[in-house]
């Protein structure tokens, strides 16, 4: 059956059922939920992802009622089945449940689970768990996370693309700055987030911070930033994605030697960037590779020049192209090869600094002479002649002569120190140093003994001689500070100078409010020769402001450098003030100061509340001088335009900046100072300035090539006629141009020529024409046209050419036709990207023309880059007037249509090619063509497969540098140029994207394909690389075989070709061989001239056979196509006889001319190999090779011969003499593997009957029937025996022997052929055979069948719950007659001959997993409940099992008068849910009781199984069941089937509610029936159990009733017994006086004390009522008695016994008591029922009971009796004379009690007083003593001389006379 006709039987099956419950169903089985979501997609008709998630979530549902019910094995499962994540699902649900038992549950089954990686999932877990509670607070966090999620939860969270987690956790933490949430980020997502959201900010802060140190201040996020070092991939995403970046980001990545696109061209901003960031070493290579020594020439950065990445070449090689620079470059040159430090070099630098001055006429012996100077140094002039020099020239100039004694003091000559006063006074500038002077700083030569006489205190004088005179201590700081300097380096340099100056400033600003301070700290700056003209601004805006404020009375604020914006702002809002009050006086000197500080400080933000005063002012004058003189930006006046009161005016203003066009290019001396200020780092480099715009206009201007001049207006482009203010005098033109000449239609290009090249006058629109031409000004074109328009194509023609600078080109190709020369010129416009020129030349001359939008779509995607839906418009308005035959070009009036097409396309393809820089542009451009439909129109130029193979030219980083494509060529007829691109990409080895080009270009990819693989090999096969060979690299091959639709033979022949590059057998050689092999397997090939497919697999083994056995061990056996394709769908099982295998293996054809002779281990390792197969079950490839290599183990031809046996195609006979010795060796015993000990034995039974023994289960069916079967023959039989026997022997193949063994033994019991029942696939055939037909060993058959056809468990669960199901349900539908009925009611049919109720624990042993076959039971219960709903005409869930259900009803449902076995003559239909309402009621077939009944046998099946296995969860399911049941069960009355189902189940603890039912309905006595011996014990358990938990009050009567039924001796005693103890309770309560009301008597029990106690003897108020009662306890007793003698409890008898003697006893007391008249009332008798302690039973024995009263006593409380204290209290104390007498009646007095009984009495004697009656009883005692010797001894000791008389007169004992043991007494008494 084919996968489609399943798929809609599946779904007609599903009609009926409802989709939550179809839901449920398949994500509970785990099967075809695939098929389920496609099902109701299509019913909803929804989108099959909407419809998935919708399955989710109802699935999720379903788990969370599953939790919440505590079944989180199941929940599990479904996830499971569903592909959800369990741990993160169960996680989450615990998170969000408020049930704390609940959430404890599932974590600890979350930590049974997988307890070693728990506190890590955990830790996971809870991060996602924050995480998601981090999104549910951002609303607008989370709606944009379901765009991308769809479902937001931890799952989904965990399961999510790592690097878009990464991006969302950015975006929160910028949302909610949670510093945790960065410990899982990575600095490559974080920068693509920033890049992605355009994060200037942070992106700068990151370069800043990258590898610098961290500081305290710092966040989280700095401190990554820190440790995150930006990488150059991250650079280039950056310069890729970021679109107008700001200039601070463009600094930062130029300070890492990274720019942007439309900077990286160009050096000057490339220049000014590395200038403004300081990095111009660290961009050292970058700055090598730019043509840096023109640009620095010609700006004038000679500075710039010195540094090491301007090459001294370059300097040499532009010596030749910069002749007027020569001595420059040279001098350049000298400093950058030249060190100043040594001698020769440092002359090298001085003669080339000195032909430098010399030309540029500096006479530097007066202005410069130090040169002078450092000439004769460099000499090395000995003194006299340094003093004649020193004095012959004119060295008075020179500041540092001057101070050089100075900065010596110590050391100065005497000469000089005079001097040096001399010349500090008069400052005439006269002192020129002396030798001495130069000995000592360049020499270092001491000359003490002449600068000790000379000293002086008076200060030398610097240059600046005022500020000398006036800051004498200033001039000493600066002395010592140069001394200081000179002591300590022995150098001063500039960096000295600068950082002393600094110090001094920052002095100066610490003390700002002290002004001469300030004073003295300027002086020092400008001392050192440093401007200082920064800080004197800023100490004036201070002053200022604090004047200001003292008049103004306020508190004096010292303004810090920290607030150096608000100090700006104060005081420009003073300045302000100022001018509001006084407007004639404008403070200039302090604005001044303010905009120096300004521009100093680098401050972008400019002072503005002064020009906003102005602007609102509409003072447009004063504006306009402020900005020309302080160089204030045009973006500033931008800004102010919002400020005019007339907007016009400042729009205008700065139309007038913009547009100004100046005679000259120097800027006029009133709008700004002529003086050049010097470039400091940090200053206005990246501003422009209005001056500086309108010097860059005009140089634009006056170049006609610049890009400005070619989009600027006409008149602001082309040569001016010159009027009073050197601009040219439109007006004047236009008149001169004006003429009375006729105008004229010019119809020929030499007419128009002549024209425009005569000078002589002509008419007006000619001389325009002219003019237009000669001052390249097109205005005077369209002046033309509108003077005469009749020549609009000649006068459209000058405009465009004079506006595009084409005029020239026109003229030269003027011999050509016109219409080819529009259409270049049209062309170069185009290519020169003078779209917008052509776009403007044709609205204002052909304003109707449709070609304009061509025009206009050329023009806004050059200009704006959009390429959005309104290009898109006006392309197809263009396509819709060409195909509307309404475009007229000019001069092209008899243009074909399909020309004028092709020449259009040609100017797209021309700005395609030409107008576009980047690759993605040109892309954007061609996907808005193909928008337009314009391929569809177009025949000739396909742009749709041009966009294609851009694409596919895409995945090839870079490919526009290495490929380039000519676009125009594309307009050509029949061009190459795909095809010369697919020949490029061969031969550079770009074989993916060849692949792709050739399959756009419906061109073979075979080849290409096969040399990519062929070179690919080539690469990686040389090196020891496994790559090429590795599993993944085979299944990319097969892919793009599938992929690309090549023939098959093309991968075999690869795989051949790579292992013939292989000469030695190798790992890598097998496996594409057996690739190969695969291949021509899954495809089916046959083999053709490219390859044998028998050498192949020949070669194959072979290389198998020769690797290393680690490596064999690895690799994978080959197996054969039938094995791969047919027999792993069908289990493995084998289906097929001998001969057919032979035949799938080809072994007749087999074919191989290349042999290989075996080595031993090589013949093993196949004997091996062929054990494996057969293991596999792939006998047809062990056939072929055992063919092959001529090689059979004899594993292979055991199997073989089995398969011949059973097959009758041999016989025994035919085996070797050794096979047959080997079959003698045999033992029986070894069989067992091929039968189930159970299912074989003589146990078994047949319709519920015991067989006698194994031969009658053999021979007979059924007790009931004596029809005799035939034994199989005895030649089946030893034939099963040989092929057990030879299977039994089998190492391998063991799986095919047992399914030849079992196949046999079957078809041999079922009386069939064996080659029958072999090729039968359909296992309810032949198990239908065993139900029909009555063969032998039913269920051992039943296990042959279903064990060698190798069914799932599952199959077999569903298989054996059909046939319980079926058993079940098919007795409820017999006629019995009304004795039948009832006892019939429960009796299942038999199965396969057996007791389902008796036997079930054989039919368990066929199932591997018998809780599967539970669960399959209860799907019956379920089915059954639908079947209800459906005989009610309900709505039910209808599904698999409900049709085997209903099929069972059908089939035996309808009530005949025949025997129930016959089946009915017609089956009424079963009604679905969906037409059930339209319908009548069904028949009645099945009763609700017949119903129930079945439920309870399916249940009690179902537990039997799940006890069978210990499912627990399954029990528990059950049980619930039960419970439910058990109410449908009560409200029916049903309770033989409560008392079935209770006893069934047998679990009475957990089933305690059966019992409830029936008590509460009075049906106890239905627990009380017949079951067998095993259930009674259980049931009678429970039901006491029961009765004595529950029902403790009144359920003694059930008890009795119970107890009396199962015979319960014991316990029925017990019951008597506790009766009993209950009354003598209640006589206790009732008769028993208190010990208030009782007398007081000295304690028997203690007489030999000195201080006998006081006690009381317990009475009874003796009453008719007592008496009853105390005889009722008695017969309770007695009862007990004879139960427990019943039940063989001797001694629990005597014991109960003894009891009811007590009792006759205190019956005995009472009746005295009462009897006695004399006694007063109330009546009281001894309690003898009553005794709590032996004490207590010491008292009444020694002085109240009788012997037989004492002794009945004993028994009771079974304490003993000292019978020597109780004769001395009760016969020798109390004188009781007849107590003797008893005591002798009921037992026998030893010597022993008599003697204990008078040490008693002498110790008694010495506390007490003795009577005489006492020593009569005592002397009556002694005689009894049978020991002569003990009695004289004790009579002696008591005095009783009759009694020692007596002895000693005795004849016999006359020895006693030596004796005396009268004497010492006292000693005696006391050792006794």
């Amino acid at each position: 059956m084919s996968a489609s006709v399943k798929r809609d039987k599946l779904f007609k099956s599903w009609t009926g059922i409802s989709e939550v419950a179809l839901i449920k169903e398949v994500a509970t089985k785990g099967e075809n939920i695939d098929l389920c979501i496609e099902y109701w997609a299509r019913k909803r008709k929804l989108p099959l992802p909407e419809y998935e998630l919708f399955f989710q979530d109802v699935v999720q549902t379903y788990v969370q009622r599953l939790l919440t019910e505590r079944l989180v094995c199941k929940a599990e499962m479904v996830l499971n089945n569903v592909k959800r994540d369990v741990k993160s699902f169960y996680y989450q649900f615990a998170c969000e449940c408020d049930d704390e038992e609940l959430r404890e549950l599932v974590m600890d089954h979350l930590q049974k689970k997988d307890p070693q990686n728990y506190e890590s999932d955990l830790l996971e877990l809870q991060f996602y768990w924050d995480l998601l509670q981090q999104l549910q607070a951002s609303p607008d966090l989370l709606a944009k996370c379901k765009v991308q999620l769809r479902r937001v939860n931890i799952e989904t969270l965990v399961h999510c693309n790592e690097s878009y987690l990464n991006k969302l956790l950015a975006e929160l933490y910028f949302l909610s700055l949670n510093p945790s949430l960065l410990k899982r980020l990575n600095k490559y997502d974080m920068w693509s987030y920033l890049v992605e959201e355009a994060k200037f900010g942070q992106l700068v802060r990151w370069c800043t911070l990258a590898g610098q140190p961290t500081q305290i201040e710092y966040t989280e996020l700095d401190l990554l930033y820190c440790g995150w070092e930006v990488e150059a991939e991250m650079f280039e995403l950056a310069l890729k994605a970021l679109e107008m970046p700001n200039e601070t980001l463009r600094n930062c990545f130029a300070a890492a030697g990274y720019f942007f696109g439309d900077e990286r061209e160009d050096v000057a901003i490339v220049i000014r960037r590395l200038c403004t960031t300081e990095s111009l070493e660290r961009n050292r290579e970058l700055l090598e590779k730019l043509p840096l020594g023109h640009f620095l020439l010609n700006r004038g950065l000679h500075t710039l020049l010195l540094r090491d990445f301007v090459k001294t070449r370059e300097l040499e090689e532009m010596i030749e192209e910069f002749p007027d620079d020569e001595e420059l470059l040279k001098f350049l040159v000298a400093l950058k090869e030249n060190k100043t430090d040594d001698l020769e070099e440092f002359e090298k630098v001085f003669q080339a600094t000195k032909v430098y001055l010399e030309h540029q006429g500096i006479d530097f012996n007066n202005t410069q002479p130090l040169v002078t100077l450092f000439d004769f140094l460099s000499n090395e002039p000995s003194v006299a002649n340094l003093n004649c020099y020193l004095h012959t020239t004119a060295l008075q100039n020179i500041p540092y002569l001057k101070t050089l004694s100075i900065r010596n003091p110590v050391h100065n000559s005497e000469s000089n120190i005079t001097n040096g006063s001399d010349n500090c006074n008069n400052g005439n500038g006269k002192y020129i140093p002396t030798p001495y002077d130069f000995l000592r700083k360049f020499k270092q030569i001491d000359m003490k003994e002449v600068s000790k006489e000379l000293q002086t205190d008076s200060l030398a004088s610097f240059s600046n001689e005022k500020l000398c005179a006036k800051f004498g201590r200033n001039c000493y700081a600066v002395y010592y500070f140069v001394m200081d300097h000179l002591q300590q380096y022995g150098q001063l340099t500039k960096g000295h100078l600068f950082r002393a100056c600094e110090t001094v400033t920052e002095f100066a600003l610490q003390h700002a409010n002290n002004m001469e301070l300030a004073a003295h700290c300027t002086a020092f700056i400008e001392m050192l020769g440093y401007d200082s003209q920064y800080l004197r601004n800023y100490l004036k805006l201070c002053r200022l402001l604090e004047y200001e404020e003292d008049e103004a009375n306020e508190v004096v604020v010292n303004t810090a450098i920290k607030n150096f914006t608000q100090l700006l702002a104060r005081v420009e809002s003073l300045l302000l003030q100022r001018i509001v009050k006084e407007p004639a006086k404008f403070p200039l000197v302090d604005y001044q100061a303010l905009m120096r500080i300004v521009v100093c400080s680098g401050q972008r933000q400019w002072p503005m509340k002064v020009m906003q005063h102005y602007a609102c002012d509409d003072d447009w004058w004063r504006l306009l001088v402020l900005m020309q003189y302080f160089d204030v930006p045009l973006s500033q006046l931008q800004i102010l335009i919002g400020h005019f009161e007339s907007r016009a005016m400042g729009e205008h203003l700065l139309r007038s900046f913009l547009c100004e066009v100046p005679p000259q290019s120097k800027r006029h001396a009133s709008f700004s100072r002529q003086k050049k200020k010097p470039v400091r780092k940090g200053e206005a480099k990246t501003v422009t300035t209005s001056s500086e715009t309108i010097t860059s206009i005009t140089s634009a201007c006056n170049d006609p090539n610049n890009a400005v001049f070619r989009t600027a207006p006409s008149q602001q482009r082309l040569h001016f006629l010159p009027d009073a203010c050197g601009r040219l005098d439109l007006f004047a033109i236009v008149l001169l141009s004006s003429t009375a000449v006729n105008e004229q239609y010019v119809n020929s290009t030499t007419k128009f020529l002549e024209l425009m090249q005569d000078q002589r006058t002509q008419a007006t629109s000619w001389n325009l024409l002219r003019n237009c031409v000669k001052y390249r000004l097109p205005v005077l074109a369209v002046l033309a046209a509108t003077v005469y328009h009749v020549n609009v194509e000649w006068q459209w023609l000058v405009w465009l050419a004079v506006a595009t600078n084409q005029w020239t080109e026109v003229i030269k190709l003027s011999t050509m036709d016109m219409e080819k020369v529009s259409w270049l010129l049209l062309d170069t416009a185009v290519r020169q990207g003078d779209v917008c020129l052509l776009l403007r030349s044709f609205r204002i001359f052909f304003k109707e023309n449709p070609f304009a939008h061509l025009c206009r779509f050329l023009q806004r995607t050059q200009r704006k880059r959009c390429f959005d839906d309104e290009d898109v418009h006006s392309l197809r308005l263009f396509l819709l007037a060409w195909s509307n035959d309404s475009i007229t070009m000019p001069f092209c009036a008899t243009l074909p249509r399909n020309e004028l097409m092709h020449r259009s396309i040609r100017l797209l393809l021309v700005h395609l090619q030409h107008n576009f820089d980047s690759t993605l542009e040109q892309q954007k451009l061609i996907n808005c063509m193909c928008r337009s439909d314009m391929s569809d129109i177009s025949v000739k130029m396909d742009f749709c497969r041009l966009q294609a193979i851009f694409e596919a030219l895409q995945t090839r980083p870079g490919w526009a540098e290495y490929y380039k494509i000519d676009f125009e060529q594309l307009a050509e007829e029949n061009n190459q140029v795909y095809e010369g691109l697919l020949e490029e990409l061969r031969a550079k080895g770009e074989y993916d994207v060849a692949v792709r080009l050739a399959t756009l270009l419906q061109q073979p990819i075979s080849d290409i394909v096969y040399t990519k693989w062929i070179t690919k090999l080539d690469l990686t096969g040389s090196a020891d690389d496994e790559a090429p060979y590795a599993e993944s690299a085979f299944q990319l091959y097969e892919e793009e075989i599938s992929e690309h639709s090549l023939p098959p033979e093309l991968l075999v022949n690869f795989y051949l070709y790579a292992a013939g590059r292989l000469s030695n057998p190798c790992a890598r050689k097998y496996q594409l061989l057996k690739r190969a092999l695969t291949v021509i397997k899954q495809h089916h090939l046959f083999p053709n001239e490219s390859f044998d497919r028998d050498q192949i697999e020949y070669e194959m083994i072979i290389c198998y056979l020769q690797l290393d056995d680690e490596v064999a061990s690895e690799m994978g056996i080959y197996h054969s196509e039938y094995f791969e394709q047919i027999m792993l769908n069908e289990r493995c099982v084998l289906y097929k006889s001998f001969l057919e295998l032979k035949e799938l293996a080809g072994i007749e054809d087999l074919n191989v001319s290349i042999k290989h002779p075996l080595t031993r281990q090589m013949e093993a390792r196949l004997e091996a190999q062929l054990n494996l197969l057969l293991d596999k079950g792939d006998i047809v490839e062990a056939l072929r090779l055992q063919e092959l290599f001529e090689c059979r183990p004899i594993d292979l031809r055991f199997v073989v011969f089995c398969m011949a046996l059973a097959e009758g195609v041999t016989t025994i006979f035919s085996m070797s003499s050794e096979e047959r010795q080997m079959l003698r060796d045999i033992e029986i015993s070894s069989f067992a593997k091929f039968n189930k000990r159970t299912l074989d034995s003589g146990l078994l039974t047949r319709e519920g009957q015991n067989s006698p023994s194994k031969a009658s289960s053999d021979l007979t069916d059924s007790c009931s029937t004596f029809e005799f079967e035939e034994i199989p023959s005895k030649e089946k039989r030893e034939t099963l025996e040989t092929i057990q026997g030879i299977a039994s022997k089998l190492t391998y193949g063991v799986s095919i022997g047992r399914r030849i063994v079992m196949v046999y033994r079957a078809a041999m019991y079922l009386d069939k052929e064996y080659l029958d029942v072999l090729r039968t696939k359909d296992t309810t055939v032949l198990l239908q055979s065993v139900s029909e037909e009555g063969c032998l060993h039913r269920l051992l058959v039943v296990s042959d069948i279903l064990t060698s056809s190798h069914m799932t468990t599952q199959e077999i669960a569903e298989l054996l719950a059909l046939e319980l199901a079926t058993a079940i349900v098919r007795p409820r539908f017999y006629i019995f007659t009304t004795d039948q009925q009832a006892k019939n009611a429960i009796k299942n049919t038999p199965v396969w001959g057996y007791n389902i109720d008796r036997d079930l624990h054989l039919f368990l042993e066929l199932v591997p997993n018998t809780t599967k076959l539970g669960n399959c039971l209860l799907e019956y219960c379920d089915a059954l409940k639908a079947y209800r709903k459906f005989q009610d005409n309900k709505p039910y869930e209808h599904n698999n099992v409900f049709e085997r259900l209903a099929e069972i009803i059908r089939r035996y449902g309808l009530p005949t008068n025949s025997s129930g076995n016959q089946m009915p003559t017609s089956i009424p239909p079963i009604t679905t849910a969906t037409n059930a309402g339209s319908m009548l009621p069904p028949a009645q077939v099945l009763s609700h009781k017949k119903q129930n009944i079945i439920y309870v046998e399916l249940l009690i099946k179902a537990h039997q199984c799940y006890v069978h296995e210990c499912s627990m969860e399954g029990i528990a399911n059950v049980l619930n069941r039960a419970k439910a049941l058990n109410t449908v069960l009560t409200n029916a009355k049903s309770w033989s089937l409560i008392v079935r189902m209770l006893s069934g189940i047998g679990r009475y603890r957990e089933m305690f509610y059966c019992f409830d039912s029936l008590l509460k309905n009075e049906q106890f006595e239905s627990l009380l029936g017949q079951f067998d011996e095993e259930k009674t014990i259980g049931l009678r358990q429970a039901i006491i159990t029961y009765l004595r938990e529950y029902c403790p009050n009144n359920g003694r009567e059930y008890l009795k009733l119970t107890a009396l039924h199962f015979l319960m001796y014991q316990e029925l005693a017990e019951m008597w017994e506790q009766d009993a103890q209950a009354v003598l309770a209640k006589v206790i309560n009732q008769s028993a006086v208190s010990t208030a009301l009782l007398p007081e008597k000295m304690s028997m029990a203690n007489l030999t004390s000195a201080n006998p106690t006081k006690t009381f003897i317990p009475k009874l108020r003796c009453t008719p009522e007592l008496s009853l009662l105390l005889q009722q306890a008695m017969e309770y007793y007695t009862h007990a008695t004879e139960n427990y003698l019943l039940d063989n409890k001797l001694l629990l008898a005597q014991r109960v016994a003894s009891l009811a003697e007590m009792l006759a006893v205190q019956i005995d007391l009472a009746n005295k008591a009462i009897s006695d008249r004399s006694a007063p009332e109330p009546h009281l008798c001894v309690c003898v029922v009553n005794v709590q302690t032996r004490d207590e039973f010491r008292e009444l024995i020694n002085a109240e009971l009788s012997v037989p009263q004492s002794l009945i006593l004993s028994r009771a409380y079974g304490y003993d009796i000292n019978w020597s204290e109780v004769l001395l209290s009760q016969y020798v104390i109390l004188g009781h004379a007849n107590y003797l007498q008893e005591y002798l009646q009921h037992m026998q007095i030893n010597d022993n009690i008599i003697e204990n009984t008078v040490k008693g009495f002498q110790l008694y004697a010495q506390h007490h007083r003795i009577s005489t009656r006492m020593d009569e009883h005592l002397s009556q005692l002694v005689t009894l003593i049978k020991s002569v010797t003990l009695k004289y001894k004790l009579a002696s000791l008591l005095s009783l001389k009759a009694i020692v008389m007596s002895l000693i007169n005795d004849q016999t004992s006359h020895y006693l006379r030596d004796t005396d043991f009268g004497r010492n007494e006292n000693c005696n008494l006391n050792d006794m």
